[in-house]
């Protein structure tokens, strides 16, 4: 059976903010503080990766709270 890929999603910054219930400020201060993860950007706009959002929960899941 041949693999079959998930197409790849792009999320806005809006789409970021509702999945995360965080502000686009928030978000902001985040990259800044390097704890979030990478946008595109195409002209003036940002764009993620679901998949790399994905794995950014992923981490967060397994790193320890202490």
């Amino acid at each position: 059976m041949p693999w079959v890929t998930k197409p790849r999603r792009e999320l806005d910054t809006a789409a970021v903010c509702r999945r995360y219930h965080i502000s686009d400020q928030t978000i902001d201060r985040r990259l800044v503080s390097r704890s979030f993860p990478e946008p595109q950007w195409r002209g003036r706009r940002r764009y993620w990766l679901e998949s790399d959002l994905d794995a950014f929960d992923a981490a967060r899941r397994a790193k320890p709270l202490i």
